[in-house]
């Protein structure tokens, strides 16, 4: 007997028992099981054990068995079903057991229990057979061509075990062929379960769902929890990008062509992406080359679906709302073109202008030290988020694993700050009055650059790396960004003068750079904010602050950047005619050695150093949602957001 069928039994015995008036329990020699009819017969089924050392499993089986032969020999039927016209004979007990229809019906004082008959309506003869065998038999021979026939039926009869081995059918040999009718079905029979346990399946098997026509008759709230699920397993964003742009063209007149597996959408849709660029396609960056030049433009004839006066395709009212759902801070810039030239976009305002903000975006860089959720890769992805410490060694915490990862010692100075360029994690040594810049790969730091001065501060700005030094000197790097994966080098050095007597944190704002002066005493905490245009080298004073910048972090969300004290006092910097500081709120009443702060799907991570216990807001609406602190010991300032490669150590790295 299958496991699934030795499940069934065991339900439903556990059901018959329910309506047994008598049970002769821990016979020595032989035990017999009473079951009383709806009609007051007497059924005594005796079942023989040998010894106590037999199992429950025996037990189950005899009971099964013997309920099977009495179904067999046709005796002892009270009740009758008539299905079809046809007048199905059986036992009231067996039925009330199991169905709490029946269960109801014999328990009531209507014309079908005092006639001990029933017409079972919307059910074939040869699907209640089919559930009644399963009743006597504990098993129950289910297929893909007749458990929706079923699944109606005993949801109708409301035989419960038997409803979650069809859901529990269904989940398990739900295909891209069948998953339309199969859901069809859950709807009507408001299975939420379906939804649920089936929902992994279809990310699992995205890549190809999405060539077929079951994607294109998903509904939207499917199509949004799909590409909004980090479960999603696609080889590209670009995929994702591809299918909305089918999916919401399949509402246009012009319905797409399905041939085999592969889909082409004529005038204004994209076409998908073919089978041969999906094998080829083996990384996030990959991108449609070989997509077909004609499909991707269109008709130059055809007028846009969407207008004031022409709503044709009322799919594509909801593009915008799926483009922000998808990770399309991810999408390949071949493939952001594309879709700014296509019909559709076109034809959208709103689309037009967002993918018009998306490349002007991916221009100029996103806000430094932030991953939107746009940009967060998938489970799929072979990178993960953390964020990293330098001093003697260097550690990285996984925000999805919130867990630390060690790296040993090294045979080079104690990093004194560290910071993320181009995906790749620079560092600053310090030796007395000397100073070095090195670069961390393949388990081991490299130096790029060394200075005769002291320095103070390291700053990632656009393309370049900033140097603070103590004797008001700020060093300019250019590194070389090349596309392939090599060493990188500098490019050139520029020197720049300036007159802040105590600078003692930077952070990137936009195309500017904010400087932070300590100007206070030893009574009173103040600094002065600098903004730092180094295009034309030109510094203006922009605000005064109460606050030690001595001890002072940063981190960014979509729009604004804030400001943070170790007193957890909590500022927004805006972008207005000139820099605007906001106060939101004392966010902690403690004191806090910040080793840095990043913003990672609303929660707050805090790395540093508590010097006392006290009270923190855990919430502050519009900034974060969740606030965690990440203690760590290390005697240098530095938590940096980065991306290493999924399940592998520090050592694996490869830049």
């Amino acid at each position: 007997m299958s496991e699934a069928s030795s499940h069934l039994v065991s339900t439903v015995l556990r059901s018959s028992m329910k309506v047994c008036r008598q049970v002769i329990e821990d016979v020595p020699v032989c035990a017999f099981l009473v079951l009383t009819s709806m009609s007051s017969q007497l059924l005594t089924i005796s079942i023989m054990i040998p010894n106590k050392k037999n199992s429950g499993d025996e037990i189950y089986k005899g009971i099964i068995s013997s309920i099977g032969n009495l179904g067999k020999m046709r005796k002892f039927e009270d009740f009758e079903v008539i299905v079809e016209g046809e007048h199905i004979k059986c036992h009231s007990f067996l039925l009330a057991s199991c169905s709490e229809f029946f269960r109801n019906l014999l328990d009531s004082n209507m014309k079908e229990k005092q006639d001990m008959k029933v017409d079972l309506p919307n059910v074939t003869s040869k699907t209640f057979k089919l559930i009644l065998n399963s009743l006597y038999t504990g098993e129950l021979l289910l297929t893909n061509d007749n458990v929706l026939d079923v699944w109606a039926a005993v949801h109708q009869l409301q035989i419960d075990f038997l409803v979650q081995h069809c859901e529990d059918f269904i989940v398990v040999n739900v295909t891209v062929e069948t998953f339309q009718s199969f859901k069809k079905q859950a709807d009507v029979l408001q299975c939420q379960r379906f939804a649920e346990r089936v929902f992994p399946f279809l990310c699992q098997n995205f890549m190809t769902l999405r060539k077929s026509l079951t994607f294109l008759k998903l509904d939207l709230t499917d199509l949004t929890n799909l590409i909004e699920s980090d479960q999603l397993d696609v080889f590209s964003e670009d995929h994702v990008l591809y299918s909305i742009y089918d999916w919401v063209s399949y509402g246009n007149s012009k319905s797409p062509n399905v041939r085999g597996m592969r889909i082409k959408v004529k005038a204004n849709n994209l076409a998908a992406v073919s089978s041969s660029e999906d094998s080829n396609a083996n990384a996030e960056t990959s991108s449609p080359a070989a997509r077909d030049e004609s499909q991707i433009k269109g008709n130059e004839e055809d007028a846009p679906l969407v207008t004031s006066l022409n709503q044709a395709n009322r799919r594509a009212l909801h593009l915008h709302t799926l483009l922000k759902s998808s990770r399309y801070l991810l999408a390949s810039e071949n493939c952001i073109e594309m879709l700014m030239r296509n019909k559709l976009t076109q034809g959208i305002s709103e689309v037009k202008k967002f993918w018009s903000e998306i490349s002007a975006r991916n221009v100029s860089g996103p806000l430094s030290g932030f991953w939107p959720n746009a940009a967060i890769h998938r489970a799929c992805s072979p990178y993960e988020h953390v964020a990293v410490v330098c001093g003697s060694f260097v550690e990285a915490y996984s925000f999805e694993n919130k867990s630390w990862t060690h790296l040993t010692s090294w045979a080079i100075n104690s990093v004194f700050k560290a910071v993320n360029l181009n995906g790749r994690l620079y560092g600053l040594t310090r030796n007395g009055d000397t100073s070095e810049l090195v670069w961390f790969s393949k388990n081991k730091w490299s130096s790029l650059l060394s200075l005769n001065i002291k320095m103070q501060h390291l700053l990632s700005h656009e393309k370049c790396i900033y140097i603070f030094s103590s004797e008001n000197v700020i060093t300019k790097c250019q590194i070389a960004n090349e596309v392939i994966r090599s060493e990188p080098y500098i490019l050139e050095t520029e020197e720049f003068n300036h007159s802040i007597s105590n600078a003692e944190y930077a952070v990137s704002f936009y195309t500017n750079i904010l400087v932070f002066e300590s100007i206070g005493t030893c009574r009173r905490a103040r600094t002065a904010v600098h903004e730092w245009n180094e295009a034309n080298n030109v510094w203006s004073r922009v605000a005064d602050l109460d606050f030690n910048c001595g001890k002072m972090t940063s981190f960014n969300d979509e729009t604004y950047l804030y400001i943070l004290d170790k007193a957890g006092s909590l500022y927004r910097v805006e972008a207005a005619e000139t820099v605007q500081f906001s106060f939101i709120e004392q966010i902690w009443d403690f004191r806090v050695h910040l080793k840095g702060a990043f913003l990672f799907r609303e929660c707050l991570y805090i790395c540093g150093r508590q010097s006392e216990d006290g009270e923190f807001v855990t919430a502050v609406e519009k900034v974060y949602s969740s606030l965690t602190f990440i203690e760590k010991t290390m005697p240098r300032r530095c938590f940096v957001p980065f991306l290493m490669e999924r399940k592998s150590r520090f050592s694996d790295w490869v830049e």
